[in-house]
Order: C-alpha cells, then structure tokens, then sequence
C-alpha cells in the first residue's frame, strides 16, 4: 500500500496477490501471471512479544536475489519493520525519490500494532453479508478504542456505514449520519490520505454533490495512483453523470492494479451494461466469475444483460444461479435486481416472490423504492416505475446517483420520457 503511493512502480492489490501465497516456489510463475518485473515475497511468525519477518526480492525474469532481509523484533515494532521494508524496496527498485516520497515511505500507518490488526481484519471481510459487516465495523471500533487518532479506520468504519445504507442493510438516515461523523473525524486527522478522499468521493455522490465526488475521486488517485479501489471509485462518479466510456476505462485501469479482483470486473461490466454494450458486459461479467465462481452479483447482472439480448433462458439460468447461492440471505438491492430478470424474463411467479420479499424488508428496515420499481420496470409497468423513481429522488434516496445509467439496464424506454429527464434536472446532473 505504501509503495503504490509512488507514480513511477505499479504494485499488485492484495486481493490479486493474496491468491498465491500458497505457491511461493515460483516467484516467476506468479510474476507472469500479473504481469510484474519483480515480486516481495516473505515470512512472518508471531512468537508470543517477538515478530520474526523474512522477506526477499525476486527478479522475475531470471529469479535472481535482488534483495534480501531479515528481522527480529518486538511485536510492537510492527510498525517500523513495515517502514524499514518500504523504503528498502523502493531504493532496490532504484526509484529517484523526492524528499517528500522518501518521507512517504517511512510513514508509519498506525502506532498500535494491535489497533492495525483489527483494522486490516476488518477490511477483509468488510464488502460481504450483513453478519460479516456487523463484524467489520467492530473491528473498526475496537481499532479506534485502542487508537484514537487512526484515521484510516474511521475511513473504513464510514465507508461500511454508507455501504450498509446503500444496500439497505441499515436505516440509510442512520447510517448516512454515522458515515459522516466517521469521514469527518477521519479527514481531521490524516486529510491526505487516499483510503478518506475515496470515501468521501462516495458519500459526496450518494448526496448528489457531483463538483464535490469528481474532486475526492480525483484527488485520491493523485494521492495514490497505484490504488485500484481510488480508480474504481472514480469509476462510479463517471457511471453517475452518464459518462460510460469513461466510467470503464477507470475500471481498466483498476484491472491493472488488481488483475485478479472480481469487483473490477464487475464495475466495468456495469459501465458497460450503461452504455448497452450488452455483449461487453456479458464478457466482463464471465470474467469476474471465473475468478469467483460464487460471485452472485455476477450471475444476477449477466442475467439482466441477457434480457436486453432477448436471450431469455440464459437469463433465468443465471438468475437461477444466483439464487442458489444466496441460500435465503438477500439483500433488498439483490432482490430487486434478480426480481426484474425474473419480470423482464417471463418468470411472474418468481418475480412476485422478489417483490414479496423487499415488501417483508420494508417491514423491518426502509426500502429505497428505487428497488420496488426495479422490479416494475421489469413488468414493463411505465406509470409505476415512474411513480416510484419520482419518489426515490422527492426523498433523497443513495440509490439514486446511478439514475443516468437506468436506461441502459432497465427501461430504454426511460429516455424519450419527459418525467425521467426532469428527475435528472433535480438531481442537478451535468
């Protein structure tokens, strides 16, 4: 994460990363396979207040030791061997670093080691079910307890709080108060640190403040280019004002930093689903899922994709597919998207079940009713879809920023509407 702070070396994401650290064998092999010059590879063992770290640089051409270290320190120390590693690689690498980049690269990220832990833990599981979500703002929490000054998990304590919001996981007025009260104590603290400008680049657009979004998202990637998430989250400021070509070469630039991440896969595909290059996104979507199988999100939105193409067998397959996967553990976001393949595909019994059950949601937790007139646009039912997308924006709903890219993935029939282009004046967009 520090090194990808420098414009001049491309680093791998972690997500990508992560999938051979079993096979640290052949550096060479996984070094082709993300396409990289040279790999860290490395060992780390906790013996109750030691940490022993080993950790090496590879060429990955020839295999050769470019680099070579040992440490034995205190499980304290954590931090400074973090450090100490940084700014040895980047000199190995022999980059010509300003000042200013070399005093990046000895820039501890947090003081306490335990404070740290929790907070990476809590990034791991932190995009998944609602159990896992609940257990990621813990250990946000519990970081926060031990660290009062961390900034980087009140970044990512806000940025669950909007995305339990977003996906109705939680009262969004509830949660978009506790988003802003996180980023906020997290841009006191660090206001130059991209993981709290991408945040605030996605609350900026769930308020609809697009002048506000573009300069977050863009000051994120000038803070750290190498950071696929900061490029994805551009993506989503330019998928919001309709602006699709752009909002997939942000994705693409995502890909590089993280080849092997379902999500930039998938936020690509949605720009393209934008756009109604329906074969692209069919493409991108088969992408993500041979990378993870069990990528419901991709099941679902390639089924969307195929309706657009009349292909409707394929669609209630991959609806279908999804749905053995949730095994009853839904979203209303979710359950609205495979309702409206349902609808769009013929399957009215199955589409009335999806809307049976964002009507049981809605019982326990307000359901955006962008997500009712999903499914309705589905049904082909023009009034109500209306109505409904009327009542999103009079109420100021999150879901609402992606309005532009409606046409493309679920009423073409949107646009000729004067209804739909006066939404969009509300909303102030470009």
């Amino acid at each position: 994460n520090t090194l990808a702070q420098l414009p001049e070396v491309k680093v791998i994401s972690w997500t990508s990363v992560q999938r051979f650290k079993a096979n640290l064998k052949d550096p060479q092999a996984v070094g082709r396979k993300l396409a990289v010059e040279a790999v860290v590879v490395g060992r780390v063992l906790h013996r109750q207040d030691r940490l022993l770290v080993s950790a090496e640089l590879v060429n990955v051409r020839d295999q050769r030791q470019l680099w070579g270290g040992r440490y034995d320190r205190r499980f304290a120390d954590v931090m400074d061997i973090e450090a100490d590693l940084a700014q040895t690689i980047g000199g190995r690498l022999r980059l010509k670093l300003s000042r200013e980049q070399a005093n990046l690269l000895a820039r501890r990220r947090a003081d306490d080691p335990e404070a740290y832990r929790l907070y990476l833990k809590g990034r791991r599981i932190m995009v998944g079910t609602r159990q896992q979500m609940d257990q990621a703002r813990e250990h946000f929490q519990r970081a926060i307890e031990l660290q009062p000054d961390f900034a980087l998990a009140y970044a990512a304590l806000a940025g669950a709080y909007g995305t339990e919001g977003f996906y109705a996981m939680r009262d969004p007025a509830d949660a978009r108060a506790k988003a802003a009260f996180a980023l906020k104590r997290a841009q006191e603290i660090a206001p130059n640190l991209a993981e709290v400008h991408s945040v605030a680049a996605l609350n900026r657009l769930m308020d609809w403040d697009w002048a506000g979004a573009e300069k977050e998202s863009r000051e994120a990637i000038e803070i750290s280019p190498g950071n696929s998430d900061a490029h994805r989250l551009r993506s989503y400021y330019f998928l919001a004002l309709g602006r699709f070509d752009e909002a997939a070469a942000a994705c693409r630039k995502a890909q590089e930093f993280d080849p092997l991440s379902t999500r930039a896969y998938h936020d690509r595909a949605v720009a393209l689903l934008g756009k109604r290059d329906y074969d692209g996104a069919i493409a991108e979507f088969r992408r993500a899922l041979d990378l993870n199988p069990d990528w419901t999100w991709g099941f679902i939105k390639m089924g969307v994709a195929y309706t657009h193409k009349g292909m409707y067998a394929e669609a209630l397959a991959a609806a279908t597919g999804a749905d053995a996967r949730f095994k009853g553990s839904y979203t209303p976001l979710a359950a609205s998207w495979l309702g409206y393949v349902y609808a769009a595909s013929g399957d009215k019994k199955r589409a009335r079940e999806a809307m049976a059950r964002l009507q049981e949601f809605a019982k326990a937790l307000p359901v955006d009713p962008m997500s009712f007139a999903t499914i309705h646009a589905g049904w082909g039912d023009k009034e109500r879809t209306l109505a409904l997308l009327e009542q999103t924006i009079a109420e100021h709903w999150p879901q609402a920023f992606f309005l532009k890219a409606w046409p493309g993935l679920f009423a073409e029939w949107l646009e000729s509407e004067p209804r739909y282009q006066a939404l969009l004046k509300r909303m102030a967009l470009p």
